[in-house]
């Protein structure tokens, strides 16, 4: 299941925006936007109906169908709206319907929408999944009762996953949500000093000296029990900065056990490069995936044949590596020899 967050500046151009948006076709959709407007007019843009006609598009590749052009190929989103900035969207028909479960608003103009989104598949044994929006473009205000209520609505509505803008108040959100339960940072990018965001010290990859860096407002949380979280690599004034470490205390616990201990284990969540950012707009991308799979052996087999041509055919290549060795097995277990 692919879910995509984006925030849509004032100066987007919104009918690009949600061409694009249509084409790439995410499951759930989180979108915040700069103003009523703005929400009102990519509301209504992503509602339209579909359009699938069957042409192709101008890919390069001779291997692969390319995919649509943009304009050929639209879904159509189910869409709710909550304050004057703030989508949740489903596409149809993968997802059945999209609720408002809970509102909240936060001293500054910042608001949080919980919902949820039904499925009409089963997605890591469930048919709906929890998530909430979150726009805070607000300075800190010495708050921490209020970011204290949001985690316990979070804890209260079961809430997975959690996309926004969090301005420089996410890692206070972090460390009030991980006294109840688990959250992890799922997508993440750094930003210059210009923009706002949160600051943080973050270990660099070749084991040198920790990095004071600063974490855009856009970001992607979530709680819960995963088997493991893939974010990008990120590099800061050329130096590789060891992304994960900003999950290294998943839950602190002041508050008792984690109230999440017992709720469905997603298998695996990545965070994926976005290929295509339009001006005046950030755009994040994760893929919620299982451990499983439901390959036949058959189809397994003739996949890891195919990846072990191609790591021959990339000897110098670190991934390659395990693919050459003559006891490679498949992820379901089969010999891929």
């Amino acid at each position: 299941m692919s879910v995509v967050y984006v925030y849509v500046g004032a100066e987007a151009n919104v009918g690009e925006v949600a061409v694009d948006l249509r084409n790439q076709a995410p499951t759930v959709l989180i979108v915040c936007c700069s103003s009523g407007d703005v929400t009102a007019r990519m509301q209504a843009a992503l509602s339209q109906e579909a359009v699938n006609k069957n042409t192709r598009g101008d890919g390069e590749s001779p291997k692969q169908k390319p995919r649509k052009n943009a304009e050929d190929f639209q879904v159509q989103f189910s869409c709710i709206v909550q304050f004057p900035s703030l989508i949740v969207a489903g596409r149809r028909p993968v997802v059945k319907d999209v609720d408002v479960k809970e509102t909240l608003s936060l001293p500054g103009g910042g608001s949080v929408l919980i919902a949820e989104v039904g499925l009409h598949v089963m997605v890591q044994g469930q048919l709906s999944i929890r998530l909430a929006a979150f726009a805070n473009s607000a300075p800190l205000r010495g708050g921490g009762v209020t970011f204290d209520n949001v985690a316990e609505a979070f804890e209260n509505r079961s809430v997975r996953l959690i996309a926004g803008e969090f301005g420089e108040t996410l890692f206070i959100l972090l460390a009030a949500i991980r006294k109840r339960m688990a959250v992890n940072v799922c997508a993440m990018r750094l930003c210059s000093d210009k923009e706002q965001g949160a600051v943080a010290q973050l270990p660099s990859k070749n084991g040198g000296p920790s990095v004071d860096v600063k974490i855009a407002s856009s970001a992607m949380l979530l709680a819960g029990p995963v088997g493991r979280i893939m974010l990008l690599g990120t590099a800061f004034c050329g130096v590789s900065i060891n992304a994960a470490s900003v999950n290294t205390q998943s839950f602190v616990g002041e508050e008792g056990k984690d109230a999440s201990h017992g709720w469905p284990v997603l298998g695996n969540l990545k965070q994926k490069e976005v290929l295509k950012l339009l001006p005046h707009t950030q755009k994040m991308l994760v893929f919620i995936d299982s451990n499983k799979t439901h390959r036949t052996p058959e189809a397994l087999q003739a996949r890891e044949q195919k990846r072990r041509q191609r790591a021959d055919t990339f000897v110098g290549a670190a991934w390659a590596q395990r693919f050459r060795n003559s006891q490679c097995t498949t992820r379901g277990g089969g010999d891929c020899s």
